[in-house]
């Protein structure tokens, strides 16, 4: 018995325990029960994608470790819906399982999926990894249209990264028009979903609310949820981000939902996305003065907390995080110099901060250091 015969032999099994026929399991996955009879016969060859949706029609949801099997056992060959789910379900040693299992063939669509892997695992700084892009294009030929998108999709991470929100837009524009002539219906609607979430969070740096919050929410849905939990994630944080200055409540509860969801264990091997909602579930109760049950696992939220503090012990310390964090990153962002402002109680330096919000196109955060500014002008020398 090969590998993969064991292994559906083991979710045969399990079928029989809980009562699902082959009946109920071609019906789910929209085949016929021919079909799924010949999978477990070991006469036809099961993809990927079947696998992995078989997983959740027998156990309700998906089983990861028997995927993670099967990506080790089968000899099907490794395609872009397997990367792509293992991406967008925070799967991270099964992208690295089949990144690892197809490099021999050297497809250009790994190399970029191994570089996307790269950026959530933290190993590669915006510089390297826009420069790793510029080298993936240039070596190698006839990129077909996919890895051309997925490429594109890459670059549109590296503005982000790099606070450099304007560009955003055109080049998300230009790939929404591509992604329209690709065939696969799961890759389109994928990769449409990753470029509208760019586009949701760009249009928040350019003060377009109302853009936002429509993208957002017609992300932010059931479907979604069930086959691109880290896309639903990412639509959560934005919807916080959205009524973040005119409404902590709201703004409260949809980063309370993206935290049940790392609560569940939905995004846990994602570290970047992991540390992106705990980071901004503190970064909204601070501002808004609640203090209480935060994770403060970011340095800079750490930062964050201490500079709001009303005794110079604690701005100290806020000042001792950040330099530590500048020689770390050789610059601080936007957001850690409006936190070393806050330390400091400098209105100059805060002008600065200011500036470099709307040099980034940052119209949304920018309030951040004019509200400062306005109530440091409003009570004099006083402490905000």
């Amino acid at each position: 018995m090969t590998g993969v015969k064991r292994l559906l032999a083991i979710i045969d099994s399990d079928m029989d325990k809980v009562g699902i026929t082959k009946g109920d399991v071609a019906k789910r996955l929209g085949v016929s029960g021919g079909t799924v009879s010949n999978y477990f016969k070991g006469k036809h060859k099961i993809s990927y994608l079947t696998f992995i949706q078989l997983t959740k029609v027998v156990y309700g949801k998906y089983n990861h470790e028997l995927i993670r099997r099967f990506a080790e056992r089968t000899k099907a060959k490794v395609d872009i819906e397997a990367m792509e789910w293992a991406y967008a379900n925070s799967d991270v040693k099964l992208l690295s399982i089949l990144i690892d299992k197809d490099k021999e063939k050297k497809n250009a669509i790994t190399s970029v999926y191994e570089l996307q892997l790269q950026r959530i695992e933290g190993e590669i700084d915006p510089d390297t990894f826009s420069d790793k892009i510029g080298d993936l294009e240039f070596h190698t030929k006839s990129i077909d249209l996919e890895t051309q998108i997925l490429l594109g999709i890459c670059k549109i991470y590296h503005h982000v990264d790099s606070a450099a929100f304007p560009a955003v837009q055109p080049e998300a524009r230009t790939l929404l028009k591509q992604i329209q002539r690709i065939e696969n219906e799961y890759i389109k609607n994928a990769f449409t979903i990753r470029v509208k979430i760019a586009l949701a969070l760009s249009s928040i740096r350019s003060n377009d609310l109302h853009k936002a919050e429509e993208i957002a929410n017609e992300i932010a849905t059931q479907e979604v949820y069930d086959s691109f939990p880290i896309y639903y994630t990412n639509a959560l944080i934005y919807l916080s981000e959205i009524h973040f200055f005119n409404d902590f409540s709201r703004s409260s509860q949809y980063i309370k939902e993206a935290i049940e969801m790392v609560d569940k264990g939905l995004v846990d091997e994602n570290k970047r996305i992991k540390k992106s909602i705990k980071a901004t579930y503190d970064f909204i109760h601070l501002y808004h003065n609640k203090i209480d049950n935060l994770y403060l696992e970011d340095l800079a939220e750490q930062a964050h907390y201490y500079a709001k503090q009303n005794n110079q012990i604690a701005k100290e310390k806020a000042l001792d995080i950040l330099e530590k964090l500048f020689v770390k990153q050789g610059k601080l962002s936007n957001f850690q110099m409006y936190y070393k402002s806050l330390a400091l109680n400098d209105i100059g330096l805060m002008e600065q901060t200011k500036e470099r919000f709307y040099l980034s196109g940052d119209f949304h955060y920018v309030k951040l250091p004019k509200n400062f500014i306005e109530n440091f002008n409003k009570l004099g020398s006083k402490s905000c």
